[in-house]
């Protein structure tokens, strides 16, 4: 079985239930649910959004082996044959990093108990890479296979030139669940802990 090492572990989320479509940007500070591989930061970042004014920036150390991602959201309660749509755009800074959505099959658990790092399977993803130089939207749909229950969202990168650090930024996360489904976002800490402690945990954005 893959193992996987996590970078970052899951610190601060947000849940919010009954689905349906869920818009999340970064402009609340936060920043992902964790990470595999060799990610060196996954940080808030004003150089450059999609809209508003952040975005999550992805880094990956110089001569990184396998393909290391971030998490940028989790699908838990999930049954067989429910169907989940994501997409996000991503910038690529034109050096010679891609970027790429793909998912993996993780423990499906409360919230207090959720770690999307456990690994469960692949669940696929787009074989669509980011633009140069320009913000890219990247989409896939995935249908449940038996005997899983969450799924989590990966933000990839791709570096060519492996004497660099090479970097992506992510923004404006849509994501299309079930209506029994809970969407897990990320938030910063100190946020999490004031809607925690006044009852409300809600902060992605419910289209309409």
């Amino acid at each position: 079985m893959k193992k996987f090492f996590a970078m970052f572990l899951v610190m601060a989320m947000a849940v919010v239930a009954n689905a349906g479509v869920i818009s999340y940007g970064w402009e609340n500070d936060g920043t992902s649910l964790g990470s595999y591989g060799n990610i060196t930061s996954a940080i808030n970042s004003d150089d450059v959004a999609h809209s508003g004014s952040a975005s999550l920036k992805v880094s990956e150390q110089a001569d990184s082996d396998g393909t290391p991602y971030a998490y940028v959201a989790a699908i838990t309660n999930l049954t067989a044959g429910d169907v989940v749509t994501v997409s996000f755009w991503v910038y690529d800074p034109g050096t010679s990093s891609k970027g790429r959505i793909w998912g993996g099959y993780t423990t499906n658990a409360d919230l207090d108990d959720l770690d999307i790092t456990e690994y469960k399977g692949s669940a696929g993803g787009n074989n669509t890479y980011s633009t140069d130089g320009t913000w890219s939207q990247l989409s896939h749909t995935w249908t449940i296979g038996a005997g899983y229950e969450a799924l989590a969202v990966q933000a990839r990168i791709y570096g060519v030139n492996d004497s660099v650090e090479e970097y992506i930024y992510i923004d404006d996360i849509t994501i299309d669940a079930p209506n029994t489904a809970t969407v897990v976002v990320p938030v910063p800490e100190p946020a999490t802990m004031a809607l925690l402690s006044s009852g409300l945990l809600f902060v992605a954005r419910r289209r309409k």
